[in-house]
């Protein structure tokens, strides 16, 4: 088959080796040039020659960069397409000219993008569904500002989808609430703008915190014509060992498909019939944030429109199924087969910029020693090369045995300005 991905994503890289490995044809726009002669896949410029080298990162995406890329594929005879992040499908453009192509496509409308674009939309869906979520409220800005520091600690505060890399989540505690306060806050009384600066009219859920027995990610694929559970992995959100550190977009998870409580499966088919009420036609990943309470109870925390980084390349480790057909299938809108599993423990880890900038990242991974053939490399893909992290993915018969080759791996690499979480897969 002929798979063109869309995406810069480290995981979606891991994705294309997969589909090369299963002897199908990968067009992977995003991915890094420095990869093209390592990787049996075609890895195209980013920029697409003349464009907008970030227009994978904005919200609305040129339609003379649709346009170049149709140019691009017109004559490729694509099966199917796929696309990570919401950018893409965010742009009803996008849907439009590969519909008039007949070009399959798994991705989600523009419409679909707002259950995980807007927190206070995917709560009151839990709300109304009866399935069991934390408590939180709609508050603005302001509000925030002005009561940030009398709040009740801990708390949870939710940003809506602004590009923060997974700093959308921010649980305040005593420990860390003035500098979460500067983060939020900063262009008020001083000239460092941080990243996850919000306005003050920026619309936020507070939530109250959850003492969380565990925590895992719940992946479903979903066309018109059903949907199937795809797996599940834990994912270690803190940026330092032990769960320290505050909060990021991973650094790293491991598959647990076998610990998906059943009652999961009853809540994400009630999202799912929802949907078809709605006449959402919804088409694409889903992938609901789970966490058990003290009592154990699941509760859903979110909804996410698209795959998880770095959860995807943990759960495919297991996976048996041909995944050029299986995306195939839910791309052509066709009865999704069930996805099987063998018994493989998988665990992934990134190598992340040590200062965590996503505005200024550093330009260079450093120069690691021919990684082997039983660890798949996803590297993010930028042009120029903007590398914030890699991923690193391998397989073994327990989560500690697959880890321990990891760092058999890593702990020789000289990482300079990069830095990993040494228990991955190994933290409970």
């Amino acid at each position: 088959m002929n798979i063109l991905l869309l995406s810069p994503s480290a995981c979606y890289h891991d994705l294309a080796q997969r589909l090369v490995k299963q002897n199908h044809n990968v067009f992977h726009i995003g991915a890094h040039r420095s990869l093209t002669k390592t990787d049996h896949y075609t890895p195209i410029a980013r920029h697409m020659d003349s464009a907008d080298s970030r227009y994978f990162e904005v919200s609305e995406i040129p339609k003379q960069n649709i346009d170049m890329l149709a140019n691009y594929i017109v004559d490729k005879k694509i099966d199917f397409v796929m696309a990570s992040a919401l950018a893409m499908p965010s742009c009803q453009y996008a849907h439009d000219k590969l519909t008039d192509m007949k070009i399959p496509y798994f991705f989600v409308s523009p419409e679909n993008t707002i259950l995980e674009k807007d927190k206070s939309v995917s709560k009151k869906l839990f709300n109304d569904l009866g399935i069991p979520t934390s408590k939180g409220r709609l508050i603005d800005g302001e509000y925030l500002f002005k009561n940030f520091k009398t709040l009740p600690r801990p708390f949870v505060v939710k940003l809506n989808y602004l590009f923060h890399h997974g700093r959308q989540t921010m649980v305040v505690d005593n420990h860390n609430f003035e500098e979460v306060f500067s983060d939020l806050f900063s262009f008020l009384y001083k000239d460092a703008v941080k990243i996850t600066n919000i306005k003050l009219d920026t619309s936020i859920v507070l939530e109250e915190y959850v003492n969380i027995k565990r925590e895992y990610s719940y992946h479903m694929l979903v066309n018109e014509s059903g949907w199937k559970f795809l797996g599940s992995a834990r994912d270690y959100k803190r940026y330092l060992d032990n769960d320290l550190g505050f909060n990021c977009s991973s650094m790293g998870a491991y598959n647990n498909t076998t610990e998906v409580d059943p009652r999961v499966h009853e809540y994400a088919d009630k999202i799912y019939q929802h949907l078809v009420k709605q006449n959402a036609g919804y088409k694409g990943f889903l992938f609901l944030g789970i966490a058990h309470d003290e009592t154990d109870t699941p509760l859903i925390l979110e909804i996410n429109t698209r795959s998880g980084d770095p959860e995807l390349p943990a759960i495919l480790g297991s996976v048996t199924n041909d995944l050029g057909e299986l995306f195939g299938t839910a791309s052509r809108g066709d009865t999704i087969p069930d996805v099987t599993h063998d018994d493989s423990k998988t665990v992934t880890i990134k190598l992340a910029n040590r200062v965590y900038d996503w505005v200024n990242p550093a330009s260079f991974l450093p120069k690691l020693n021919p990684v082997p053939e039983y660890i798949t490399h996803g590297l993010e893909g930028f042009d120029p090369p903007f590398i914030k992290h890699s991923l690193f993915t391998t397989s073994d018969v327990t989560n500690e045995a697959a880890s321990k080759k990891l760092y058999d791996y890593l702990d020789k690499q000289h990482v300079g300005q990069f830095r990993y979480r040494r228990d991955i897969g190994i933290l409970k």
